[in-house]
């Protein structure tokens, strides 16, 4: 548990640390067109399969689920909520297109965005980092309507996977075998819909 949390620290903050400066070449919503925005005061996010039929048409609740602590931060990833019924963020921010989970006691989880076949991390710490600038949202092109978050310009690169142990299903970007984050037998393609925005 602790090498892996070690290496989620150090990706976390190496993708952190190669985050771009200016929001004028943010690659989050580089080519999404001009509906797109990087900013978004208040929301929630939920996960649609776009391989199977879905039980609703916003798919399945997300929240910031538990990936391990160190001294001094704890670390959270997109979680579904049937698999991690706690929701001590109960919502979102998008600003200049850093992603902040923003918890009822006044704490801000911070992502680092997500890497080819790694889970979409958040750090909590103090002093609260920068957050790397490479989420935006779109309008979603399908029926349902509901926007969609953007992920280094793609909106089609997530899928809900086991975390490996069997109780807490992730998201992941660019879902590969080779991840140790989670079981890619049991992932299945997802997008990744803005619900509750206020």
């Amino acid at each position: 548990m602790f090498s892996s949390t070690l290496v989620f620290a150090l990706c976390f903050f190496s993708a952190v640390a190669a985050a771009p400066s200016s929001v004028s070449s943010l690659p989050g919503c580089s080519g999404l067109g001009a509906n797109a925005s990087n900013t978004l005061a208040s929301f929630t996010l939920a996960a649609l399969n776009t391989s199977l039929p879905n039980a609703n048409s916003t798919g399945a609740p997300l929240v910031l689920g538990q990936a391990g602590a160190i001294d001094g931060a704890t670390f959270e990833v997109l979680s579904t909520w049937a698999t991690f019924p706690y929701n001590d963020w109960p919502t979102l921010s998008l600003v200049n297109g850093g992603l902040y989970g923003n918890s009822s006691y006044g704490n801000q989880a911070v992502s680092s965005g997500a890497t080819n076949g790694t889970t979409v991390g958040f750090i909590t710490t103090t002093p609260t980092p920068t957050p790397s600038q490479v989420f935006c949202i779109v309008p979603n092109k399908n029926s349902s309507g509901l926007p969609l978050l953007a992920l280094n310009g793609h909106t089609d690169e997530f899928s809900l996977c086991s975390n490996g142990k069997g109780y807490q299903n992730n998201v992941a970007y660019n879902a590969s075998g080779k991840s140790y984050y989670y079981d890619y037998t049991t992932c299945y393609p997802v997008v990744l819909q803005v619900v509750g925005t206020q």
